[in-house]
């Protein structure tokens, strides 16, 4: 498995830091820049963004540190043998890690289970809003953008028939897709 694993992941980081010097042959873009980096180091957003994921790290490590001393001390107090704590430690290892982070991305997704509720209880009220944005880059392979907020859902089909303010159902594409017709599985 590692045989085919590792070549695979070696050629997506490949492909990845060679797209990033501005080299992309599949659109015809071979000429390599630093732009990308340039853009990204003097971008105020991309420091804000970095401080804010050093200290989301840190607060976490910090946080599972402290959850994990303190269950191991009540382990070792509670659990007097070691087979039962063992087996308590081992619970865990049934569940294999990519189906752990599958459920949580489920549930606690941009269009997860978590969401949906939050919506469906009011938290959130599916309310139009338009947002500045700055084109960072445009070309045949996408646009992209920055000045959004941390979560948002686009709409991508029907963006010229809403009005800020305007409360709208989303229907993920998938959904409009086996709808109309166009694609998916029955």
């Amino acid at each position: 498995a590692m045989l085919i694993v590792v070549p695979l992941m070696a050629l997506a980081v490949g492909l990845a830091v060679v797209q990033s010097f501005g080299i992309f042959p599949v659109t015809g873009r071979s000429n390599p820049s630093l732009e990308a980096y340039r853009t990204l180091i003097s971008s105020s957003e991309f420091w804000r963004s970095l401080t804010f994921s050093a200290y989301l790290a840190t607060i976490s490590t910090a946080l599972s540190l402290a959850i994990g001393v303190g269950v191991a001390v009540a382990f070792r107090t509670v659990f007097s043998t070691k087979r039962a704590s063992t087996f308590f430690l081992q619970l865990n290892l049934a569940i294999p890690h990519l189906v752990g982070a599958l459920a949580m991305l489920l549930l606690l997704g941009q269009s997860g289970l978590l969401s949906r509720v939050t919506n469906a209880v009011g938290v959130t009220d599916g309310t139009v809003g338009f947002h500045a944005v700055s084109i960072l880059e445009s070309g045949p392979e996408g646009m992209w953008v920055g000045g959004l907020p941390e979560q948002v859902t686009f709409i991508t089909v029907g963006q010229e028939f809403v009005t800020a303010g305007q409360r709208v159902q989303a229907v993920e594409e998938e959904k409009l897709d086996q709808t109309s017709g166009k694609g998916g599985t029955s």
